[in-house]
């Protein structure tokens, strides 16, 4: 969750507008679902967005949004919109 202290809440991204941001194309799931946070894969939720590197970790999350590595992007199961990036992690942090 972010912290109100440090950080305004900006409008809920919808998994389209994040892949066109990152310049990504969403492969899996609804790509209207909205988030309005980033969260860590254990703790989010349906409205966060996390990235995955490892994607055993995906049974774990329940994150609405997931950034998955182009290769990984296929065995992550039903359930959160999937946005297939080279690179997880740097789209992350973008």
């Amino acid at each position: 969750m972010i912290d109100p202290r440090f950080y305004q809440r900006g409008e809920p991204l919808s998994a389209s507008d994040i892949a066109s941001i990152l310049g990504a194309s969403t492969v899996k799931g609804d790509p209207q679902r909205r988030v309005t946070a980033v969260a860590s894969v254990g703790n989010a939720g349906p409205h966060d967005l996390c990235f995955l590197e490892d994607t055993a970790s995906a049974e774990v999350s329940r994150a609405g949004i997931l950034l998955v590595a182009v290769r990984g992007a296929s065995s992550v199961g039903d359930g959160p919109t999937i946005i297939e990036t080279r690179k997880p992690r740097a789209a992350f942090a973008q």
